[in-house]
């Protein structure tokens, strides 16, 4: 008995023995395939929202890929019209049934109304909503195109139930809600060409909107890339520097115009009417399982269709990043990427941190990541169940997908 007891445990041993041999022997074939190029530094380490290095030809000749990005601010604002009109009613009205009757039939008349209201007639009626009764207030609307009485009317009993306090955020906020009746989603498939000297990119940026009522698609800015670069190998640390040019066409269509700042970084790709030249520097630094890099970049944004009222911007974009373990199925990367405005661009004043994984296996590889505000100069959009919107607004869910050949 003691020895088939001794056999039994040994064959269970063994067992064991060769399961954990197999599962050793999987991972290292998964580091492999993950990491087919230790020797060329570098390599595998491009950034989610930062300008990075050229990565080596070894590392890999063509990618094709789709960056996406989502702001959870339109998926927050989109669901919650009844909510602000709920606080609306409970402030206005303290339980008068009648009162709540009226206002509810008030409210979704004047949202309606006021979402249609173009951009260029919006101050004149932001500046008078302090006095909704006031003949400012109405020429005011009657100016912008609604001079319809009953729509004219409802937006001032609406305005009129609002704290003399709070109705000028009250009517942005309530302007923002009716426009924001789809979710944005910024999609960018790309391609690239890795040389050895050069490395070029094609992007044709687009935006979905996503409604109850189904899906639209707008065009972005198609974007043209090239970066070149040196590398020094000292031991096993290796620098990199180098430079680019990027040209973002001004192929938008108008209705890509709501997802332009969805997130700031990714604005010359989405706003409407404008072409946007980016020379930028980068550099990088290399070490066993961990890569820093950093960059600096001018924008210089230039009204070439339609109408803005801003013929031209520029702003500074800067960064670093650190990427730890870049080469192996899984790596992560944090990215502190900042804003400077320099010509008519105060709204292009922002520190963002991106944080997030990245995995790789064989050909393909997947990224996530959270783009989250250290400062930035919010859009007042009021508040609503005690979150900040505009505090929202800067909050982005960044992915991306491709194919490494």
């Amino acid at each position: 008995m003691r020895l088939v007891r001794g056999v039994a445990a040994a064959g269970r041993s063994a067992a064991a023995g060769s399961a954990a041999a197999g599962v050793a022997a999987a991972f290292l074939v998964l580091g492999a395939t993950a990491a087919p190029a230790l020797a060329d530094p570098f390599g595998g380490t491009e950034l989610l929202v930062g300008r990075s290095v050229k990565l080596p030809a070894g590392d890999r000749k063509v990618t094709v890929g789709l960056n996406a990005a989502v702001s959870p601010m339109n998926a927050v604002l989109s669901s919650q019209k009844d909510t602000l009109v709920d606080e609306a009613v409970r402030s206005a009205c303290k339980g008068n049934k009648a009162c709540e009757a009226e206002v509810r039939s008030n409210a979704a008349v004047a949202m309606d109304t006021l979402g249609s209201i173009p951009d260029s007639q919006w101050d004149a009626i932001q500046d008078s909503a302090a006095d909704p009764a006031s003949a400012a207030f109405k020429q005011a609307l009657a100016a912008a195109g609604v001079s319809d009485p009953t729509e004219q009317q409802a937006i001032v009993k609406y305005v009129s139930k609002v704290p003399a306090s709070d109705r000028q955020t009250a009517v942005a906020l309530s302007r923002k809600l009716a426009s924001q009746d789809a979710v944005n989603i910024l999609m960018e498939p790309f391609a690239d060409v890795n040389l050895k000297w050069i490395e070029l990119r094609a992007s044709a940026p687009f935006t979905m909107a996503v409604r109850d009522a189904g899906t639209d698609a707008y065009m972005g800015n198609m974007g043209l890339e090239a970066k070149s670069g040196y590398q020094w190998t000292f031991g096993v640390a290796s620098l990199a520097v180098g430079g680019g040019l990027a040209l973002y066409l001004p192929s938008a269509m108008e209705g890509s115009q709501a997802a332009a700042l969805t997130d700031l970084f990714q604005a010359p790709k989405y706003v409407y009417g404008y072409m946007t030249i980016a020379p930028y520097l980068v550099a990088g630094l290399e070490l066993p399982l961990v890569t820093l890099q950093a960059h600096i970049e001018l924008d210089s944004m230039h009204a070439v269709r339609g109408d803005p009222a801003k013929t031209s911007i520029q702003y500074l974009r800067y960064g670093t990043a650190l990427l730890l373990a870049p080469r192996f199925f899984v790596g992560l990367v944090a990215e502190l990427n900042g804003l400077v405005p320099v010509n008519d661009a105060a709204l292009f004043d922002a520190l963002f941190f991106t944080g997030g994984l990245q995995f790789k296996l064989w050909i393909l590889k997947v990224s996530v990541a959270a783009q989250l505000p250290v400062y930035h100069q919010k859009e007042d959009l009021g508040s609503l169940g005690g979150v900040d919107l505009g505090e929202l607004s800067a909050y982005s869910v960044l992915t991306r997908v491709s194919f490494l050949f």
